[in-house]
């Protein structure tokens, strides 16, 4: 019993230290979208719900704006405004297709000699909305940390209808949306 705390504990502050959302056993099963095209991808996403990162704690105003290189990879720019900082913060990264048969599934890195981490894209339209997700397995894999996005072309989000298909669709795979928070995206300064 002792022990089984202490892997609690263990999993919790990981999954804190990180910022992800932790859960026992492995990652979902999740399928990401089809036939992605990276060109219609790119430009500027607001993010309209996350799950909780510590790198993003008290956060508002978010936003990606992803621009295709003509070496193939994607520059990236996440923007938020920060309250604890009172300024807006930035984080210049790199993206890039992990393997050309499932162009859904990118890695992201913002750190020279970090590897990349998954940035799988499960459903987008290109147009209004697109669902982000990653996992990884930890600790033998009895269990994963978990990062999660709704991201939307319009600050003001998304119809709710069409939110409830997303969150639906990812709780069929396995996926705990309530973990979701919703990112301020008005009187951004």
């Amino acid at each position: 019993m002792r022990f089984i705390l202490q892997l609690a504990v263990f999993i919790a502050v990981l999954g804190l230290s990180y910022g992800q959302v932790p859960s026992l056993g492995k990652c979902p099963k999740v399928n990401v979208q089809q036939n992605f095209d990276i060109n219609q991808y790119m430009g500027r996403w607001y993010e309209m719900q996350r799950f909780f990162a510590i790198f993003q704690i008290s956060s508002d105003c978010v936003s990606a704006d992803y621009q295709l290189q003509d070496s193939g990879l994607v520059r990236v720019n996440n923007t938020g405004y920060s309250k604890l900082k009172r300024g807006y913060t930035t984080a210049i990264g790199t993206a890039k297709i992990m393997d050309p048969n499932e162009p859904a599934k990118l890695g992201v890195k913002f750190f020279d000699g970090q590897p990349y981490g998954d940035y799988w894209v499960l459903s987008t339209d290109y147009k209004t909305y697109s669902v982000v997700w990653s996992c990884s397995e930890v600790f033998f894999r009895t269990f994963n940390t978990q990062f999660a996005w709704i991201l939307t072309r319009d600050p003001a989000g998304i119809s709710d209808s069409k939110r409830d298909e997303l969150i639906k669709m990812m709780e069929d795979y396995g996926i705990k949306t309530k973990h979701f928070s919703r990112t301020n995206q008005s009187n951004c300064p």
